[in-house]
């Protein structure tokens, strides 16, 4: 009997890996070679995943143990490099086929990895494509999938909290932005309210309040980025859910002490979802 070698593993936290992350891979050397993303787009190759399934050279799956004692099974660099041409080649048009390719590639799992690729990789960075993304679960149509893109969003979405104590970075304003709104594409958007277990969005305000307008301002930004996604749908303005902290913003935006720039990002979401400010 051939004894395999077990691959290297790599431990990292959440706070760890996100932070890598956002400081722009400032040391490249220090990377090992089970990376869970490969650094560079390789050229198509339509015989790739089947190479990479059959050929005897090609690389063992590797293990990245978390915090939480998660373990992602990465995929070869070949497949990794799959996924990344046809999410990169994604279109409405082309939807479909290219879910069914991933589905493919793919197996039960690998399913973390994909998770914590289209979370970190793509969605944080990517706002304008969030609605593509959102698109690409409902084709794939995997509930673990989804529960672990969800729980990644949320996960990492708390990082930043619990990091910006005092004046957040431009770049962790920008990246809670994004996270909310994905978060609210994934939940509010198909008709799923956000669990308190989950995110506290009123306790989340509320707390953010006492302990000063930079934190309060961080807070807002992911709250009101999370809401502009329930324009329509069962959790709409006018829904309970979101009426409660809906009215929880207002009565921030009349407190004396509010900042102009907490007010301009209630003002904002008044006219995305098409209601009117209630100062009175």
């Amino acid at each position: 009997m051939v004894r395999l070698t077990p691959p290297t593993r790599r431990l990292a936290t959440d706070e760890q890996t996100i932070s890598e992350t956002d400081s722009g891979e400032k040391k490249n050397n220090s990377r090992s070679q089970d990376t869970i993303i490969c650094e560079q787009t390789p050229k198509p190759d339509p015989t790739i995943a089947a190479v990479a399934d059959a050929s005897p050279k090609s690389e063992p799956p590797t293990i990245a143990a978390t915090v939480d004692d998660d373990k992602i099974i990465v995929p070869s660099k070949a497949v990794q490099g799959e996924i990344r041409y046809l999410i990169n080649s994604l279109s409405k048009t082309n939807l479909e086929t290219k879910c069914n390719a991933i589905k493919l590639l793919i197996p039960e799992e690998h399913l973390p990895w994909l998770s914590r690729y289209i979370v970190l990789k793509r969605v944080r960075h990517e706002y304008n494509f969030h609605d593509l993304y959102s698109r690409v679960l409902n084709c794939l149509n995997n509930k673990r999938l989804n529960s672990m893109v969800l729980s990644d969003t949320i996960k990492k979405i708390k990082i930043l909290l619990r990091r910006n104590v005092g004046i957040p970075s431009v770049a962790d304003k920008w990246l809670i932005k994004n996270l909310g709104h994905w978060l609210g594409m994934i939940t509010l958007a198909q008709n799923k309210p956000i669990s308190k277990d989950d995110i506290a969005l009123e306790d989340l305000l509320n707390e953010a309040r006492e302990k000063g307008s930079e934190e309060l301002l961080f807070v807002v930004q992911l709250v009101t980025n999370i809401l502009g996604s329930c324009s329509e749908g069962d959790l709409g303005p006018d829904s309970p859910w979101t009426a409660s902290i809906i009215n929880c913003l207002f009565e921030l935006y009349k407190k004396p002490n509010t900042t102009l720039q907490v007010q301009v990002e209630i003002e904002k979401l008044c006219k995305a979802l098409n209601i009117k400010l209630k100062i009175n």
